[in-house]
């Protein structure tokens, strides 16, 4: 079933030349597609990705309503790096994005938009990132994001 959908993402990604809006860019399950039947054409769709979809031809955005996009770029880069390309000149610039989006947010409270789960896609992102590189600045950030939940959206009476 998964390889079904994978194909059927694929072949919309291959459509549009990796040109899919920065909220459906999503390059980790072609990876996996690829590594587990050796298929090129999951490679190429992935790698696709990480040129075409919104936002990656200019590194994510600075604004923090584009955290979700900026974040997949990430994971785009990330990914077609593991896939053997070689780094993307826009990587450090797309996770600075993120850094800053964390520090509005979580530091100086100075944000239009917020919404938990696009900091749950960027901490993944970060991770993700971290794996590949071990930038020191990683493991501070997502402590701050886990502090500022515990502190401020976590429920101790209800425990949600």
């Amino acid at each position: 079933c998964a390889l079904q959908i994978a194909r059927q993402y694929r072949d919309l990604v291959m459509a549009v030349n990796g040109q899919v809006h920065g909220w459906r860019s999503f390059t980790r399950g072609l990876r996996l597609a690829y590594e587990r039947t050796g298929d090129t054409s999951f490679r190429t769709a992935a790698i696709a990705l990480s040129k075409g979809a919104t936002y990656a031809t200019i590194g994510g955005w600075i604004d923090e309503s584009a955290m979700r996009e900026t974040a997949y770029v990430v994971n785009g880069y990330v990914e077609a790096e593991r896939l053997g390309e070689p780094r993307h000149p826009l990587l450090a610039r797309a996770v600075d994005h993120l850094l800053i989006h964390f520090d509005r947010v979580f530091v100086q409270s100075n944000y239009t938009v917020h919404q938990m789960f696009m900091d749950g896609m960027a901490a993944e992102a970060l991770i993700n990132y971290y794996d590949l590189t071990k930038d020191p600045r990683v493991p501070p950030t997502i402590k701050l994001m886990l502090d500022w939940i515990w502190n401020n959206a976590w429920n101790q009476t209800t425990k949600q």
